[in-house]
Parts: C-alpha cells; sequence; structure tokens
C-alpha cells in the first residue's frame, strides 16, 4: 500500500493541484480491529487531515468506518472485501469493485469454462476478507449446481493437515479446490496449493496475486486461477508500471500498490476539481468524489465511483504459467 500511496504522491506534484503537493501522514493499524479504532479518533480530530486512505483489511475497515462517517471525514480503503462497505455511508469509499462481481467472474469461469463439478474451499478463519471471499464463492457454484464438499478446511489450524484433508476430499470425488488464505500469511496457501500436486484444478481469491506465489511456482501451480481487481500486464499500466520500475527498481507490484495509488490518485484529482473561489475542505472533497461526473486516472482503468461508494469496474481472472522467454513463472490475463 505504501508503495502505491509515495508514487501517486509523487505523481500527483508532477501533474500539480493548485501548486500544493500532498502531504501522508502513516499511522500502521496493524490489520487490528482495536488499535484501528484507536487510531480513527485521532486522525479525524486533526483538522489538517483531509481523508483516510484504509484500512487493509475489512475487520478494521468496518471498526473505523463509523468513525469517520461520524466526524465527516473521507476514507478510501483500497483493498478490503466485505460488502458491508458497500452503501455504509456518503464519506466512505473503496477502490476495488464490490467482491461479489469478481467472486461471479471467477466462480463462473470455475463451472462453465473449467468444467469443475465438486469444490473442497479452503480458508484462513482468522482473515475477514478471505472468509467474506470463500462464503461467496460457496453461495456462487451451488448457485450454479455444483457441489461443495462439507469438509472443514482451516489453513489456519495448527493441526491441519494439507495431506490428510486434501486425500479424503479427492477419495470423494473432488476435482477443484479454492484457496482463501490470510494477508499476512500467503505462504499456508501456497503449501495448500503445492500439496494438491497438480490433482485438482486450482482457484484463489487476490491475496495470492503476489510474487511470493511466483517464487514458490512450479508444475504443481501451474494453470492456477486467481480473481484479480488490476493486472500489471495490462496496457492501459505502461505509465505506472514504467515509473514503478524507475522508482522501486522492479514491476512485481501486487494489486494492492496499484489500488492504493488510485485511492491517492482520486484524492488529488477531487481536490484539484475544488472551485478555486472554495476552500479547502474535508466536505469539499467529499462532494467532489460523490459527484456523477467525477473521474481519475489510475495505475490502469480510469477510476470511478458507485452511488454505493465501491469502484466501478469488474474483476480480471490472471492465471499462473511459464515465461515464454526466461525462467520462472509469470500471471497472465484469461482472454
Amino acid at each position: 500500500m505504501l508503495r502505491g500511496i509515495a508514487q501517486a504522491q509523487d505523481k500527483a506534484r508532477e501533474l500539480g493541484i493548485n501548486g500544493i503537493s500532498l502531504e501522508i501522514v502513516i499511522a500502521d493499524d496493524n490489520n487490528d480491529i482495536a488499535t484501528a479504532q484507536e487510531i480513527a479518533p485521532i486522525l479525524a480530530a486533526d483538522p489538517m487531515i483531509l481523508a483516510v486512505i484504509g484500512s487493509n483489511a475489512s475487520g478494521p475497515s468496518l471498526s473505523s468506518a463509523p468513525i469517520y462517517q461520524q466526524t465527516r471525514i473521507v476514507m478510501i480503503s483500497p483493498t478490503s472485501f466485505s460488502g458491508d462497505l458497500s452503501g455504509f455511508g456518503d464519506y466512505i469509499f473503496r477502490t476495488i469493485p464490490n467482491i461479489s462481481s469478481q467472486v461471479k467472474t471467477l466462480a463462473s469461469y470455475a463451472v462453465n469454462q473449467s468444467k469443475k463439478q465438486r469444490f473442497l474451499i479452503c480458508s484462513d478463519t482468522g482473515a475477514m476478507d478471505n472468509q467474506i471471499f470463500q462464503q461467496e464463492f460457496t453461495q456462487a457454484v451451488i448457485s450454479l449446481n455444483v457441489e461443495v464438499l462439507p469438509t472443514a478446511c482451516d489453513i489456519a489450524q495448527p493441526s491441519f493437515d494439507a495431506a490428510a484433508t486434501l486425500k479424503q476430499a479427492i477419495s470423494q470425488g473432488a476435482d477443484a479446490l479454492l484457496i482463501a488464505p490470510h494477508v499476512d500469511y500467503p505462504e499456508r496457501g501456497i503449501q495448500l496449493a503445492q500439496a494438491a500436486q497438480g490433482k485438482l484444478a486450482l482457484f484463489a481469491s487476490p491475496t495470492l496475486y503476489n510474487s511470493t506465489l511466483l517464487s514458490a511456482a512450479g508444475n504443481n501451480l501451474k494453470n492456477l486461477v486467481i480473481a484479480a481487481p488490476w493486472y500489471a500486464d495490462s496496457n492501459s499500466t505502461t505509465s505506472f508500471l514504467a515509473q514503478a520500475q524507475q522508482r522501486w527498481g522492479d514491476t512485481s507490484l501486487t494489486w494492492r500498490t496499484a489500488t492504493s495509488f488510485d485511492a491517492t490518485m482520486a484524492i488529488a484529482a477531487a481536490l484539484g476539481q475544488i472551485p478555486p473561489e472554495q476552500p479547502w475542505g474535508r466536505s469539499q472533497l467529499q462532494q467532489q468524489l460523490r459527484s456523477p461526473g467525477f473521474k481519475a486516472q489510475g495505475a490502469g482503468e480510469t477510476v470511478q465511483f458507485l452511488p454505493t461508494g465501491d469502484r466501478a469496474g469488474k474483476a480480471i481472472l490472471l492465471r499462473v504459467q511459464k515465461r515464454a522467454r526466461e525462467q520462472g513463472y509469470e500471471f497472465k490475463a484469461l482472454t
């Protein structure tokens, strides 16, 4: 997230916002609900702070959103999945599409294109975002008349036995596996995918769209399909990626970097659209973001908000595959 925010800060300075640069204050809630609730009133009480970008996870976002809404300070979460943020209030926004659209896109592909009929679904019960993802995925595939095994599969449990769980699922006729790990522990999901040894078709939440997975990728992870709100190889992201490479020395960015960039650029664009005769303030910023014609250039697609505060847009499906001209693996968009 911080990479995306910092890069947008530079971009906003380059473009100019009535001759004023953005100043960023960093507050870390460590993906903790109680900490987010403690931080929110402090930020809201500082009149110099016009908006908040965050939180990362749904739990902290939902716990702090009432405070930001009540105190009338814009909150834009670039990464939270929870559907409860949709329509939460007129000061609450997200720079990812509603998670339902991502889930439905992935479920439709898994059932209608990949022709899978029996799913094992594994998630981290300590991750609210991915609990939401797996619950919505379960409902989506069942609505498409396929089966979800009742097998309990909590990869956060210390006693979790991936090999035994997968063996049981395969014996019950499973032909597909959905993985929804915790953002702080993606390796749990990666290890589970590897343990499947190519015997199940693999699908995952956006949490596994990261360089850690590609570093671990081999034949056992090949063809894993992920739903994501952004794709690093999209033609429309060329400028963003080039600037990221220059600033950070690589282009192995996650969607969280891109959507955090988008949240910051949305704030910058909204501030730039406040009429010169009006003071810069929280209400003026919110009014611009809520304007029906509001647009901001993001890392890829244009940033626009629905009346719910969700980003207008759709999910992208990515597949893990071997690189064509060099060693290693990459994410490639499904067409």
